[in-house]
Parts: structure tokens; C-alpha cells; sequence
């Protein structure tokens, strides 16, 4: 049968919106897996606060972690995103 053109639009949307995620998940875990290599191991506190990060922040975050040299600058940036 044919969707009702707002059950299609809601299938549309919901498409959307799972595209969305799993880029963000695999932009995150790119992110995470440069960040290790980087810095070393991550903090369990920093590793959260990065996993909640807006997708715009997480595109600034990939190009500012080649400039770091340990866990502090990390932090350091992480601190300045709440400022």
C-alpha cells in the first residue's frame, strides 16, 4: 500500500534523522580514535564531555586536536567551548 503523504514525510524525517546520527557517531569515533593517538589515553570526565558535543563542535574539535600535545590541552579546549 501507498503511505499517507505526512506517514510518508514522518518516514522521511525519521530516515533524516538516523543518517544524522550515525555520521555523527562515526565523526565522534574518528575524533576519538586521532585524539588517543595524540594525547595518549583519555580521561573518562573528558571522554564524556566530548561525547556530548554538537556536531559543530565536534568539527571545530577535529582540526584544533592536531595542535595538542597532552591531556591538558584537551581539557584546556574543552573548558574554553563552555566560556
Amino acid at each position: 500500500g501507498n503511505l499517507l503523504p505526512w506517514g510518508e514525510e514522518k518516514v522521511q524525517q525519521s530516515l533524516q534523522q538516523g543518517l544524522q546520527q550515525g555520521l555523527q557517531q562515526g565523526k565522534l569515533e574518528l575524533i576519538m580514535r586521532q585524539l588517543t593517538r595524540q594525547v595518549g589515553t583519555i580521561e573518562p570526565t573528558l571522554e564524556s564531555l566530548i561525547n556530548n558535543l554538537s556536531v559543530a563542535d565536534l568539527d571545530q574539535l577535529s582540526e584544533a586536536l592536531f595542535d595538542f600535545s597532552d591531556g591538558s590541552d584537551l581539557s584546556s579546549w574543552l573548558e574554553g567551548l563552555k566560556g
